[in-house]
């Protein structure tokens, strides 16, 4: 105690880091206000292993909660903050060039890609099932992009069903290589789903990549996707772990040119409105200059 209060506030990033910055100010700055950034696996599998009173002591007056999710509002309600100020975060549109896809010629294949730790939340697994399961001979070629505890049994299963041909595992990659991946790709597919230990997405910044860059998403209706996506009007939505859905709307695509045009024009905007990073941070950095004022 006694130590000079920093100007400004404590911004946190994730309830973890949210807990620390709790104690800096208990301890050392008690006039200090504190901001702290809710993701996902924080409102979700952390809270299940800890218990729905973990963050309740840093609920006390002089702290903002900010999820990046309208999903996560009654989550922290529950977990007893209902003055929660939901906030997008967002990425620089500008560094993607939009490239209007379309369905490819009939002589190549159609290249889905996704890119993400190879890990259940992702549902990597979900698509290459999906493959399986449609009729042969596969026009579909999957491009997994990143590494993970999952990776060998991914490996197994393309071996199981026989998608050696149509399955490419690139393993972890440079941002550069990965922006190079999918501007060769058609489609990109992330199906996420809450894993057995509770870990859910956030807004998954590979999806706003994607859809910056012009590629149709296959996504599900799981956490924070649900504020960016929008089944038949800026990608395809399917329920979690829906391999069926997936496998529908791989058949939507192929059957549906116009689709293409559509979704993707769509998307772009909606990332250019909701997603741009310039624009959020302002927005942030406002909802901050507010809080300190009260």
């Amino acid at each position: 105690a006694g130590q000079p209060v920093p100007e400004g506030m404590l911004l946190c990033h994730f309830g973890g880091v949210g807990l620390w910055g709790d104690v800096l100010r208990a301890t050392l700055w008690p006039e200090l206000r504190q901001a702290t950034i809710f993701h996902g696996i924080d409102l979700s599998a952390v809270v299940r292993r800890h218990g729905v009173h973990l963050y309740r002591h840093m609920f006390r007056p002089g702290h903002l909660s900010v999820p990046i999710a309208s999903t996560w509002l009654p989550v922290l309600a529950i977990l007893g903050d209902p003055r929660a100020r939901y906030l997008r975060l967002g990425i620089d549109p500008e560094r993607f060039a939009f490239r209007q896809r379309s369905m490819p010629e009939a002589d190549r294949p159609i290249r889905i890609i996704t890119v993400g730790r190879l890990v259940p939340k992702k549902g990597q697994e979900l698509v290459l099932q999906a493959m399986a399961q449609r009729p042969k001979p596969l026009r579909w070629h999957y491009d997994l992009v990143g590494d993970g505890p999952q990776m060998e049994d991914l490996k197994a299963l393309v071996s199981k069903w026989g998608l050696q041909d149509n399955v490419t595992f690139h393993g972890r990659q440079s941002h550069d290589a990965c922006r190079k991946l999918l501007a060769e790709a058609d489609v990109f597919a992330l199906p996420s789903q809450t894993s057995a230990e509770g870990d859910m997405e956030g807004v998954p910044v590979a999806l706003m990549e994607a859809m910056a860059s012009g590629l149709p998403v296959i996504t599900s209706h799981h956490s924070g996707i649900v504020d960016l996506v929008t089944d038949g009007e800026t990608g395809m939505m399917v329920r979690e772990g829906d391999v069926v859905g997936i496998a529908a709307a791989m058949d939507r695509l192929e059957s549906e040119p116009i689709l293409w045009d559509q979704v993707t024009m769509a998307a772009r905007a909606k990332v250019e409105r909701d997603y741009h990073l310039r624009h959020n941070t302002a927005r942030l950095a406002a909802a901050l200059d507010d809080f300190q004022a009260l």
